[in-house]
């Protein structure tokens, strides 16, 4: 309710999600501290060959965000329909990819809004999660270097940077 849970609620969702051998977990939350319990969780689900990807955060600074800056962690952030990094799109040296996360339209269940306009990373996230699954539909296993880096368009400095990671 009220998009409030505890690290409990992480680690029990985590146990289900790889005990169900998913193969892309989303967590599209996050804080500016790590958790030791919430570390060992993912990395519980990466040492099983599941995708971990986790939203860069929207604090539109050069700082770290957790569970996105984890070892092993796919940390995404958001660009806008120009291809640039969102100004709220939280940046480093830990993320990965960048995906659509700025003036996007999400239909909802509302009769008062039935659809809305949202910004976030945690939408950019999603929008990565979907084309992981996808892959995996297709590679198996499903290599980022070979599978997913030919099909990713360079942004901002050449190569990985900070504000793009890989590119979009």
């Amino acid at each position: 309710e009220h998009g409030n849970f505890t690290v409990s609620d992480i680690l029990k969702a985590m146990d289900y999600a790889i005990g169900q051998q998913v193969d892309v977990i989303n967590l599209s939350f996050g804080a500016s501290s790590p958790h030791n319990l919430e570390k060992t969780a993912i990395q519980k689900a990466i040492d099983r060959g599941i995708f971990v990807v986790s939203a860069a955060g929207n604090t539109g600074k050069h700082q770290y965000y957790y569970p996105a800056s984890y070892e092993g962690v796919l940390s995404i952030g958001a660009i806008n329909e120009k291809e640039e990094r969102a100004k709220f799109s939280t940046y480093n040296d830990e993320v990965d990819f960048v995906a659509p996360g700025e003036q996007l339209a999400v239909l909802t269940n509302s009769f008062e809004a039935p659809n809305i306009i949202v910004n976030g990373t945690s939408f950019a996230t999603a929008y990565f999660a979907g084309i992981l699954a996808a892959m995996k539909s297709f590679y198996e296993p499903v290599d980022l270097q070979q599978d997913l880096l030919p099909f990713v368009k360079d942004l901002g400095l050449e190569g990985k940077d900070p504000e793009y990671g890989h590119g979009f």
